[in-house]
């Protein structure tokens, strides 16, 4: 999905979105295919010559990206592919990855009435709604400022590494609509809840994931929705090691986050503390309570490395995990974290 309007806004769009995976396709590295099914969906994402979106994928995780709800498609010329939380758009000019504007492309395609009778999701500002001749610095700062009435939409907002990249810029005011507050984001809808209901709380902030809202509107392509069979065959990516059991353990939980209300910014820290790597594909590590289980992907933790867990922002540098949570998940005044192997073993356990 890409808009080649060329309103103010859709030039500032067109820069957001070149905040992005930028993949080195190298002809060794495209000689041979390299694809993942992903069963709970139906779907497999792949590496290839057409496009890189399996890299793009381990590069920003499952808890950022969600899974994928559709096969490849092509639309206005470029090859797309749907995940829950995000579509990627492939450019073949640059060798990268880029996220499409979701809820952008809902407004051109005329989803704006069935999003607002359906999903709750306030209509977009009128194109002219920046002013003529503002900076690209300005356009985000007054953008951003729509959020300022409601400031626990704010805090989630900016409670993610990089807001213009997963979240994009406001294109509404926060409305209320009813039982909650609801801005609507280029790429997601974030809602505020004024009543406890069965997914939240009352005060909590949820994200409505653009992709799977694009599914459930109709419209993906009918034949980019159709589910894939599971290979029969083995598939060109080796299957990861058997999740072994290590010396690794949590040696830290920073439970006062300092991000406002939602303490994104909180994490949990394992450290590999033997001699030798271990793969921590299956591995569990446990907050407490229902619900709070962070899932590990194929990891390879080397001998003395540590890896943090955040509550709700990804650091590359830390190893690029998250629970992908939208309040905070240790409690201020005491709480114990479990760290489980591949076994379903406990392996360590942190308290404070």
């Amino acid at each position: 999905m890409f808009d080649h309007v060329r309103s103010p806004l859709g030039l500032l769009l067109t820069l957001v979105i070149f905040a992005s995976i930028s993949v080195a396709a190298t002809p060794s590295l495209l000689a041979q295919e390299q694809c993942r099914y992903f069963a709970e969906t139906q779907f497999t994402v792949c590496d290839d010559t057409e496009a890189m979106f399996l890299t793009t994928f381990d590069a920003y995780g499952l808890q950022n990206v969600g899974y994928p709800v559709s096969r490849r498609y092509t639309r206005d010329g470029f090859v797309m592919q749907a995940f829950q939380k995000a579509i990627f758009q492939w450019r073949s000019d640059s060798q990268s990855t880029v996220f499409a504007n979701i809820f952008d492309d809902l407004h051109r395609d005329q989803y704006d009435d069935l999003l607002l009778s359906v999903r709750q999701t306030p209509l977009q500002l009128p194109d002219d709604w920046d002013e003529e001749g503002q900076s690209f610095e300005e356009i985000v700062a007054s953008r951003q400022a729509l959020l300022d009435v409601r400031p626990a939409l704010k805090s989630s907002y900016f409670a993610v590494t990089d807001p213009l990249l997963f979240f994009g810029l406001p294109t509404s005011e926060v409305e209320d609509m009813g039982n909650h507050y609801a801005v609507r984001l280029q790429r997601a809808v974030l809602q505020e809840w004024k009543e406890d209901v069965p997914w939240a709380t009352a005060g909590e902030v949820t994200v409505a994931n653009g992709g799977d809202i694009t599914k459930e509107l109709g419209a993906l392509p009918a034949d980019a929705v159709v589910p894939e069979s599971a290979p029969t065959a083995p598939t060109p990516v080796p299957p990861p090691a058997a999740a072994t059991t290590g010396d690794v353990r949590i040696t830290d939980i920073a439970y006062d986050g300092i991000v406002y209300r939602v303490e994104s910014d909180e994490y949990a820290k394992i450290t590999n503390m033997g001699n030798s790597a271990v793969n921590l594909a299956g591995w569990r590590l446990y907050a407490g309570d229902p619900g709070q289980n962070f899932y590990f992907p194929t990891f390879l933790i080397q001998p003395g490395q540590s890896c943090r867990v955040y509550t709700n922002e990804y650091h590359p540098e830390s190893c690029g995990f998250s629970f992908g949570r939208g309040s905070a998940i240790w409690n201020n005044d005491g709480d114990c974290g479990y760290l489980y192997d591949g076994t379903g073993a406990q392996v360590s356990q942190y308290c404070y």
